[in-house]
């Protein structure tokens, strides 16, 4: 019980102001695409507005894998070297990660909903994701469930497309190796 009355009270502003726009099922790649584009619809009725700044700020977890063959066998080849460094008891490497060979990505709870809007956004997103090899690796095997650094950007581009001259974007990735999104 404390712990809801210490919550509340920590986001008094917020509820104050009508709470979040989008919470519970809602917090899916697909909303935030559709709300960084400007996708409005009976679905999402608060998105960004053309010409106006941008605050984002992902807070969650995150991960990356291989998007090609080629960085597949060099993170194989890695953890079999690491395995043998700790097993003789010299440091462990972190894995080189190259992020023109790796998706990079953050975890939302939820994959969004079926209907025929939502598979349409759905299919657009993942249309600029190299996300086959997904399946291949526990944990990371839920492209649905993440939004990855290659939409962002994606999303960023046709933002300043539309809107010339561009607005300001602040984006600011808390997730673990969101590193990897930026170029």
């Amino acid at each position: 019980a404390w712990v809801r009355r210490d919550t509340i009270a920590k986001c008094e502003r917020l509820l104050d102001e009508g709470g979040a726009d989008y919470d519970g099922v809602m917090v899916n790649p697909v909303t935030l695409w559709a709300v960084l584009l400007g996708l409005r619809s009976a679905r999402y009725p608060r998105v960004v507005p053309p010409g106006t700044a941008l605050f984002l700020g992902i807070y969650s977890h995150g991960d990356s894998f291989p998007a090609t063959e080629a960085a597949e066998r060099a993170e194989e080849a890695h953890r079999r070297r690491a395995s043998r460094q700790c097993l003789t008891a010299k440091a462990c490497d972190p894995p080189v990660l190259d992020y023109m060979e790796h998706e990079w990505f953050c975890h939302l709870p939820y994959s969004g909903g079926r209907s025929a809007e939502e598979t349409a956004i759905r299919e657009e997103m993942l249309a600029v994701v190299a996300h086959e090899r997904s399946p291949k690796y526990p944990g990371r095997d839920r492209p649905d469930h993440f939004f990855f650094a290659s939409q962002l950007r994606a999303a960023l581009c046709r933002l300043y497309a539309r809107d010339p001259p561009c607005p300001m974007a602040f984006v600011l990735l808390n997730y673990c190796r969101s590193g990897g999104a930026l170029e």
